[in-house]
């Protein structure tokens, strides 16, 4: 007398799996694909909005906004830069996603990055285009980043450089990065340049024409951070 078949139950996914969600490796891969391509489009907005703030919102040197400029700022601003995507840029983006590609196959994975917890920095951390995605993104809401924009064959960098470590060191609830300014496609002459993020990667203050500043025998760390709590209108987040 036969036995009857045994009860196999499925391993399906919930229900309230989203449809566009993939399984398996191919499918891992694509969402892979996926991410690449949203964080390729996040950098080149990054990207333009940098440039915008630099060229667009420059008034005297200090800070502006592009709403002042209008929609002239912006133009003028996008026919002196450089093309975001270039050849360089797209290699970049394909080394990427070669990488996504072989973390999807190993199937290894890590989210613990990805859920930011406080923490103190207190450190210049020099970061390419990923690190600066994650810079800005990868931090609680409420924390502010300040970005240093620097060309290391230029003696003004350096000068703005060795002013912001003091900055650096005594407000550690900020996250100071630097970037080479090839890196986010500046003109040279827009480097050194400071830019200021907060609620994740909103840019709401820049720095700018620190030629001038340096210039003046009187720049000092002192000014520096006078300056940074005037582009953010809030002395409470330079201590």
């Amino acid at each position: 007398m036969g036995t009857g078949s045994p009860c196999i139950q499925l391993q399906l996914p919930p229900l309230s799996f989203a449809p566009s969600h993939s399984t398996g490796v191919k499918g891992v891969i694509n969402d892979a694909r996926h991410y690449e391509t949203t964080r390729r489009n996040k950098w080149t907005n990054v990207i333009r909005s940098s440039i915008l703030s630099v060229h667009g919102m420059h008034i005297n040197g200090y800070i502006g906004s592009s709403r002042l400029r209008g929609n002239d700022a912006k133009e003028n601003a996008f026919s002196s830069s450089p093309n975001v995507t270039d050849e360089t840029f797209l290699e970049w983006c394909d080394s990427r996603r070669r990488s996504l590609e072989s973390e999807a196959n190993s199937t290894i994975y890590c989210t613990k990055k990805d859920r930011p917890s406080v923490r103190n920095y207190g450190g210049l951390d020099e970061v390419d285009a990923t690190g600066y995605l994650d810079a800005i993104e990868k931090v609680n809401k409420d924390t502010i980043v300040i970005v240093l924009v620097y060309d290391h064959d230029g003696e003004t960098s350096a000068t703005i450089e060795s002013a912001l470590l003091p900055i650096v060191k005594k407000n550690t609830a900020i996250h100071f990065v630097k970037i080479y300014y090839e890196t986010m496609e500046f003109d040279q002459a827009a480097a050194p340049a400071i830019l200021v993020y907060k609620n994740q990667g909103d840019l709401f203050a820049n720095l700018t024409g620190f030629t001038e500043l340096v210039s003046d025998h009187t720049f000092s760390s002192d000014v520096l951070e006078q300056l940074l709590k005037n582009a953010t209108c809030r002395s409470d987040y330079i201590r």
